[in-house]
């Protein structure tokens, strides 16, 4: 009996421990307490960090608009960047391991980086955290350098000159219009033809030696073409001429049998030069250079006065070349090296040239191909006269040899592009009229900074759309206060 009952408690408490749980429970905590501790410390590492990162954005926001305002050298500009940063962002446990600018005139855009030490992460080996930020912001006052380099050859005649001077002054009305601080705008003009008139600043090409002066009232004097450098054709540095060695000589078409007037007789010399049928010292010499300026009038009357030049041929690189020298600082054209305005009351006074602020453009156009061109194919001569002197001698023939193939011309225009392109100049190219060739047209589009700033106007509505989408697209190119 006794037995029995003992067996019967001792059923009962085995019944018992095998329905108690307690231990379970106990069990399971401890397996999941750490996790849930590591969970809430990692939310809260996330949480500071996400604050500490605000006020590391707040520190490079300030900073990007203090050095947006200011014009100085890239290392300058930097370096206060950072002072700006290290000074308003002062947090315990951080470190600040780079503070980067990156400034390309008109957009500056300030990246930092920093270390934060962790609370809890350095349970599964994580002591710290690297964040990452940036800002960008807008420059003010955004300055503009554009030259426009203008076909005035002969194939210009009538409807297509009169097109190219109503869309030239929609271009120029545009980058003129109330939006835009004109103070921060500065235009030149280069009309090209067989040669190119660099105006009152010829004389300063000349050697001190030649007598020539301009009188452009006189149609038997000197107009101010001139005649490019030998030896110098690859470089377009503008150090003075007597520097380099190699001053330009007075541009003059001497009487002949393709040139019919006499030195005597200021009545043989047909100022006009509308025609083949011209005369005079100087057949294919185009109105002067404008020099960058901000005189709407001055643009406005001279391109009321571009017309077309016959004879000679249509020689773009010539033009082109003298757009680069315009738009460069150094003399004859020094306008570029005046002093950017903002920059004049600080340590470090800066040119319109160097300043990041200001952007640079040429607007290449033609409306034809490129080529020596004789107009009196009865002569002796291979062509008329241009800037290189004729075909095959002195300087055309060491520029292109005996004569001169399309190709090679329109090999030295891309050469001047990429010139151009490599010191920072946007170059913006149109072809007017569908007579030119496919291969001078992929030229061009090449010659183009980019696809969408390579325009083709086979007629005249064509061309007055492109320049106004040209104004339009220099406008965006600055920064309107």
């Amino acid at each position: 009996m006794l037995m029995s009952k003992l067996k019967s408690a001792l059923a009962a408490r085995r019944s018992d421990f095998a329905q108690n749980q307690r231990g379970n429970v106990a069990m399971m905590f401890a397996l999941i307490a750490l996790p849930i501790f590591l969970v809430v410390g990692l939310a809260i590492d996330a949480s500071r960090a996400s604050l500490v990162r605000y006020h590391f954005q707040t520190a490079l926001d300030a900073a990007a608009l203090a050095v947006g305002s200011t014009y100085k050298p890239h290392d300058e500009l930097e370096t206060m960047a950072q002072a700006y940063v290290r000074k308003n962002f002062i947090v315990e446990g951080t470190t600040i391991n780079r503070i980067r600018l990156i400034d390309n005139g008109q957009e500056l855009t300030l990246s930092g980086n920093f270390t934060m030490n962790t609370y809890f992460m350095g349970l599964i080996e994580r002591g710290t955290l690297d964040v990452s930020n940036a800002t960008e912001v807008k420059r003010a006052g955004g300055g503009l350098l554009v030259t426009m380099v203008l076909d005035n050859t002969g194939s210009m005649a009538g409807s297509r000159i009169a097109s190219l001077r109503e869309s030239s002054q929609a271009l120029v009305n545009e980058l003129f219009s109330e939006e835009n601080n004109t103070e921060d705008l500065r235009v030149g003009i280069v009309p090209y033809a067989a040669s190119v008139n660099p105006g009152s600043e010829a004389e300063y090409l000349l050697s001190p030696f030649d007598l020539s002066v301009l009188d452009l009232d006189n149609a038997l004097g000197w107009h101010g073409c001139v005649f490019e450098r030998s030896g110098l054709l690859s470089t377009l540095t503008d150090l003075a001429p007597s520097v380099l060695g190699g001053y330009w000589t007075p541009y003059i078409y001497p009487p002949g049998p393709d040139n019919n007037f006499n030195w005597g007789d200021e009545d043989s010399a047909n100022e006009s030069y509308q025609s083949n049928s011209g005369t005079g010292p100087n057949l294919g010499c185009p109105t002067p250079i404008v020099p960058l300026t901000n005189s709407k009038g001055t643009l406005d009357a001279a391109i009321a006065n571009m017309k077309h030049w016959n004879r000679g041929g249509t020689l773009t690189d010539i033009g082109m070349a003298w757009g680069i020298r315009v738009m460069t600082p150094g003399n004859p054209f020094n306008e570029s090296a005046e002093i950017d305005p903002i920059t004049t009351g600080s340590d470090t006074p800066t040119s319109l040239w160097d300043s990041s602020r200001w952007r640079k453009a040429i607007v290449l156009m033609t409306d034809g191909e490129s080529q020596f061109y004789d107009g009196y194919h009865s002569d002796d001569h291979d062509s008329d006269i241009t800037g290189y002197g004729r075909e095959g001698t002195g300087v055309a023939f060491e520029l292109y040899g005996s004569s001169a193939s399309r190709s090679e011309i329109n090999t030295n225009i891309a050469s001047l592009c990429q010139q151009a392109k490599d010191m920072g100049i946007i170059v913006y190219t149109v072809v007017f009229t569908s007579s030119v060739g496919t291969d001078t047209r992929t030229m061009y589009e090449e010659c183009a900074s980019d696809p969408g700033k390579y325009w083709y106007a086979p007629d005249s509505d064509a061309l007055a759309n492109t320049f106004e989408q040209i104004g339009s697209d220099l406008s965006r190119l600055r920064i309107t206060r």
